[in-house]
């Protein structure tokens, strides 16, 4: 912080100086901003059955079971294509590898293959039997709900509870998007700060991620604004998905809006700082006896403090100085 001294004199009207000194500048406005995933419906449920049991859980694991059914269960599997069928001996095609996996990722199998043969019958016994289900040798229809992306945040739907009867054709299950909504709404002082920032960035993670306005809409009743965002660089905000970022669909991230970056460098009072014809800005730097006109760049200024180039620590400049040539003092923050 530049220091202030009063120069040598009686007269209470004595010029004051100002010792330059280092400093550090910045100034960044926090903001809750909303992140929201958008829901998306999954397969939904074939079986029919009353509900027996339902997780209390909303993040899911590739092969976790979400409900049951007459005490059977529902598994959720990552899969590209949706279970449609009966999987049992002799059936083939691209749900048979897709379910396969699961028994390979669960120690069942040892690689993973497109036909309901011997080998894969064995394998379901394993982890039906693990499951708790009825130990058959064929999965049966419904027992399988594909989502694309796990593991993941999943809703069960409202109406699967215990006690209650599904007759096939429900959505019961719904996933979310990888990327979250980002939205902040602002009152127009808010509104300011953010669209005259320098940047913006987005916590995730503990990860500050760059983001820019993508759009901003008025509330009907004209009242505040709400703005959304994106990534800055195109890129996600979470690698691969926010799965394991987010605890819930919607949640508060905090953004910062950085109104002054971090500057560090010489620091003197605004009040020293002159404007000439030219528009340079000058300081008058006191030399002995003397006073010597000094350009100077302003690197950021803030508070009446403002960081410059030109000058170095333990120099001295005159607050409030008198212009040689026509120059005006600073007006600058």
């Amino acid at each position: 912080m530049a220091q202030l001294f009063r120069a040598q004199s009686t007269n209470e009207d004595a010029p004051v100086d100002a010792k330059v000194e280092n400093a550090e500048i910045g100034k960044r406005v926090p903001f809750p901003v909303t992140a929201k995933l958008d829901k998306i419906k999954l397969p939904a449920n074939l079986k029919s059955g009353v509900v027996t049991w339902v997780s209390d859980q909303n993040r899911f694991e590739n092969g976790n079971v979400v409900y049951r059914l007459d005490d059977q269960p529902v598994v959720i599997v990552k899969s590209d294509i949706p279970f449609y069928r009966d999987l049992e001996s002799g059936v083939q095609g691209s749900d048979v590898q897709q379910f396969s996996r699961l028994l390979v990722s669960n120690g069942f199998l040892s690689e993973p293959g497109s036909k309901v043969d011997s080998r894969m019958i064995a394998a379901i016994k394993k982890w039906q039997k693990q499951l708790g289900a009825s130990v058959t040798g064929t999965v049966g229809r419904g027992t399988l709900i594909a989502t694309r992306t796990l593991p993941a945040l999943v809703e069960i739907d409202s109406a699967v509870t215990v006690g209650s009867q599904l007759n096939g054709g429900e959505q019961t299950l719904y996933s979310f998007s990888d990327q979250p909504t980002l939205s902040l709404s602002t009152l127009p002082a808010q509104e300011k700060i953010l669209t005259e920032a320098k940047e913006l960035k987005v916590n995730v993670d503990n990860q500050q991620v760059p983001v820019v306005i993508s759009d901003k809409k008025s509330t009907e009743d004209g009242a505040s604004t709400v703005f959304t965002f994106t990534a800055a660089n195109g890129e996600p905000f979470c690698h691969p998905n926010c799965a394991k970022v987010m605890s819930k669909p919607e949640m508060l991230w905090s953004l910062e809006a950085i109104v002054i970056p971090q500057t560090t460098g010489p620091a003197v009072p605004v009040g020293a700082l002159m404007v000439d014809e030219k528009g340079k800005t000058l300081v008058q730097k006191v030399a002995g006896k003397e006073l010597v006109t000094q350009e100077v760049k302003i690197l950021a200024a803030s508070e009446g403090l403002a960081i410059v180039s030109g000058l170095n620590p333990g120099d001295v400049v005159r607050l409030n100085p008198r212009p040689a040539s026509g120059g005006t003092p600073e007006t600058k923050p």
